[in-house]
């Protein structure tokens, strides 16, 4: 722009750098490109290795509802919910992995990670070239400077292989239909019922549906499967065939396709070739962060056992203490009696 003054027109250059939504670079953003990420970021998880010094983080955009979650109203069950894994609402937020890269902010992030916190950077604060637009990587300016503030510890969302399916329902041998969240690219969750077969079509597979011990295992006989890659993991560790894990891993999109959606045994590995009419190819992956075997991570008792109770009643409550047995408009507090005495109670807006 120009100005005049009182003896001459003088050229001013005015130097700027605009901020971008995490959602917006992800969703139109160009891959070798800078940008100042506009969003609060909260890092979850941080990996320092001799390889890695990588960050996960999530946007603080409210963005729970961006995903319609079906109610046994709908005749549709949230499979994770009812199981009893997950709780409280669904977090849909935008994730994406931070390339420190040797920043100096790195070794502070660090510090607070180990100390326990999961802090945020600052909106403005984050600078950074646009490395990967398939796997979201922002590879991290030498010459940003981190703002930091503590925040509240995030609670992963809890999924199963049967996650992975590629559809958001299946039908269960026991006549239900169960709905099942889709894991976001980047999105550090917790993974249980994570049953490993390895050679052809090595990954982690939903159990074989089976009467053991006194108790089902998947007994809706449900099907799911996700490939493994292993370069963020902490450590040595090699799964064991037949064994189910719950740990904590990153999703990613595969380089290529291959594994098979299937059902797997908890004690005995088994061939990996699809059953009939449930072969379907996976395009995620999942990066375990913390998998070490330990007995803590080693699940023994991988069935829904509240796949055989029938619910008795739904009352949903409206903020105002009203209680009907159809959703109020808004926020509503849902209860699912089960004819076996238990109950669930989780939130939901309508």
């Amino acid at each position: 722009t120009t100005y005049k003054t009182e003896d001459t027109d003088r050229a001013v250059y005015i130097y700027y750098t605009a901020s971008t939504p995490l959602a917006v670079i992800e969703q139109s953003g160009t891959k070798g490109k800078s940008y100042t990420v506009a969003d609060d970021l909260q890092v979850v998880y941080v990996t320092s290795t001799n390889d890695y010094s990588v960050a996960w983080a999530r946007d603080l955009v409210d963005n729970n509802q961006a995903v319609d979650v079906p109610t046994e109203a709908d005749g549709v069950y949230d499979y994770m919910t009812n199981a009893g894994q997950q709780t409280g609402q669904w977090q849909q937020n935008n994730w994406v992995m931070l390339d420190f890269d040797n920043h100096a902010d790195f070794a502070d992030l660090v510090s607070e990670f180990t100390a326990g916190n999961q802090p945020i950077i600052k909106g403005g604060s984050l600078v950074g070239e646009y490395t990967d637009d398939v796997n979201y990587t922002i590879r991290v300016s030498h010459d940003a400077k981190l703002e930091l503030e503590q925040a509240e510890p995030y609670v992963p969302n809890v999924y199963c292989a049967a996650n992975y399916y590629g559809k958001p329902t299946q039908l269960g041998t026991n006549g239900r239909t169960y709905w099942f969240m889709t894991p976001k690219v980047m999105e550090v969750a917790t993974h249980t019922w994570s049953v490993y077969q390895s050679g052809y079509n090595a990954g982690f597979y939903m159990p074989e549906s089976k009467f053991i011990d006194g108790q089902w295992f998947n007994e809706a006989g449900l099907l799911g499967a996700y490939g493994l890659n292993m370069q963020y993991n902490e450590g040595a560790f090699t799964p064991v065939a037949g064994q189910a894990y719950r740990y904590l891993g990153v999703t990613l999109v595969k380089g290529t396709e291959g594994t098979t959606a299937t059902a797997a045994p908890r004690h005995a590995p088994t061939s990996l070739e699809a059953q009939p009419g449930s072969a379907i190819s996976a395009n995620r992956e999942v990066a375990p962060l913390n998998l070490t075997g330990s007995e803590e991570q080693v699940v023994t008792a991988v069935s829904h056992i509240t796949a055989g109770r029938e619910v008795l009643s739904v009352t949903y409550s409206d903020v105002a203490g009203r209680q009907s047995s159809k959703p109020f408009d808004g926020v509503n507090i849902i209860v699912t009696r089960y004819t076996d005495g238990t109950t669930t109670t989780r939130k939901a807006l309508f």
